[in-house]
């Protein structure tokens, strides 16, 4: 017979068993919630010939599911950069983040840490993940979209299924252009272009959507955040219809950080690839960092 478990909106678990007849079986299926929340799941076994009551096949069981202690983020990256070195700083001094991370460092190199249930280990594996197995053991990945060519078709499914139907939450950033077909409806803008800056700007957070939890108001400075000029950016004065700007340039059309709903799940764009540097500014950076990545973070592993 085939045993189902479902949570009333789709099928978590199934397998194919065999029990000899007259005998007593016990089979334990594993599931991972897809959010919080009260959760209702059904267990059914397939009917067999000759089973004259269907009517016990299946039963319930109501599960009162709670947020995560630590919510566990997934960095994958198509080369060992600032903003990953930075981002580890932070979650390290952060008991409520944990920051995995599997990275391309050269050519038949891929480096790893944080991967193993424990949270612990590093060194190097073959390949970037593409299965939806481990990506659902996380609420929150953060993506380089220079690694989405190392996905493949099947590690591209695996992340359109961890935001639509496990619930959780994508951050993409870098190159849009490189991006595939099937991750463009993820993205909150129309493909942008990459520019640059010609002078220094500051960012303007809102602090009615993703940052709006800001106990210390590190980043409702008098300036704002600074952006210095050079190297690449993602601006766009425009958005899809259904998504909202979270971070823009101060005083100007020009969007930073957007996001929308998608299925179950979150998606957001971030159009810059240099907010490590204001780890090394002042105090007042130095938090104006830990405040965005953590309001950022917080905000996509926390399902709907």
């Amino acid at each position: 017979t085939v045993l189902t478990v479902s949570d009333g909106t789709a099928v978590v678990a199934q397998r194919t068993v065999t029990i000899p007849g007259g005998e007593t079986h016990e089979e334990r299926l594993v599931v991972t919630p897809w959010r919080a929340g009260f959760l209702s799941y059904s267990a059914k076994a397939q009917a067999v010939q000759g089973d004259t009551r269907p009517d016990n096949d299946v039963d319930y069981a109501g599960v009162e599911v709670k947020e995560p202690d630590t919510f566990k983020i997934l960095f994958l990256g198509a080369h060992l950069g600032w903003e990953y070195r930075f981002l580890k700083i932070l979650a390290d001094s952060n008991q409520q983040l944990s920051l995995a991370a599997v990275i391309q460092t050269g050519p038949t190199n891929v480096y790893e840490i944080g991967m193993t249930e424990d949270g612990g280990d590093e060194g190097q594996r073959e390949a970037l993940p593409k299965d939806a197995a481990t990506f659902n053991r996380f609420e929150a990945i953060l993506l380089d979209t220079r690694a989405t060519p190392l996905l493949g078709p099947e590690g591209i499914e695996a992340l359109l299924t961890f935001v639509d139907r496990r619930g959780g939450g994508l951050l993409l950033f870098g190159p849009q252009d490189v991006l595939p077909a099937p991750l463009l409806d993820l993205l909150p803008t129309p493909v942008t272009a990459a520019g640059s800056l010609t002078r220094s700007q500051r960012l303007s957070t809102n602090s009615e959507f993703i940052f709006d939890r800001d106990p210390a108001q590190a980043l409702d400075t008098p300036g704002g955040l600074p952006i210095a000029p050079g190297g690449p950016v993602w601006l766009t004065p425009t958005l899809k219809r259904s998504a909202r700007e979270a971070a823009g340039i101060r005083y100007a059309q020009s969007t930073v950080l957007s996001a929308q709903s998608y299925g179950s799940g979150r998606s957001a764009y971030l159009g810059l690839e240099a907010t490590w540097r204001w780890r090394l500014g002042d105090a007042s950076t130095e938090a104006g960092h830990s405040a965005f990545w953590n309001s950022l973070l917080v905000w996509l592993a926390s399902s709907s």
